[in-house]
């Protein structure tokens, strides 16, 4: 691939280069295994990042109740 790239500030390949390649790809069952794992993991990630969220809402919501509390004197604050 190096050597066919041309440029020197941001070296890249020609489009009749990156055309001749060929690529390997997995059989189909494979591929959608693959795709499976992945939707399993983002689901994962996207309910833990759910419940971060709602926590940081939450702490948000407390912050100003004690900012509140504390303006209004029904919080001591010493």
């Amino acid at each position: 691939m190096n050597s066919s790239t041309y440029g020197s500030k941001m070296p890249r390949a020609s489009a009749e280069y990156i055309k001749r390649q060929s690529i390997t790809l997995p059989p189909t069952e494979e591929q959608k295994l693959i795709v499976d794992y992945i939707d399993s993991i983002t689901n994962k990630v996207n309910k833990t990042l759910s419940s971060y969220n709602s926590q940081i809402d939450r702490l948000k919501e407390y912050k100003t109740i004690l900012i509140n509390q504390a303006v209004t004197g029904k919080l001591k604050v010493s």
